[in-house]
């Protein structure tokens, strides 16, 4: 798939760990990517936008599971590295 950076910010708001924006070889980035933890594990929430009918639909998404997991691996490691630097800045929330 080709990432090639991803920005956190770290959220503290109940099930909502963080915000990313993914950065793609190809020249495109992905904004508000929703780091979600909720019954035991983690998951992205990708962005979307209320229809008229109520119901959310996805702006983006990946195409199969495979481009899933990849982009999972990063989202998750960056949380991890982010986690790792705040502790050691005394609570700065980007990463």
């Amino acid at each position: 798939m080709g990432i090639s950076r991803v920005k956190l910010r770290l959220l503290n708001e109940r099930h909502l760990l963080a915000s990313a924006s993914v950065s793609f070889d190809w020249g495109w980035v992905v904004h508000d990517i929703k780091l979600i933890e909720a019954g035991g594990r983690r998951f992205l929430a990708m962005p979307a936008k209320k229809l008229a009918n109520g119901e959310y639909m996805d702006l983006v998404h990946p195409t199969s599971p495979d481009a899933r997991r990849e982009l999972e691996g990063h989202v998750f490691a960056a949380y991890e590295e982010a986690l790792a630097h705040r502790d050691q800045s005394n609570g700065e929330g980007r990463w």
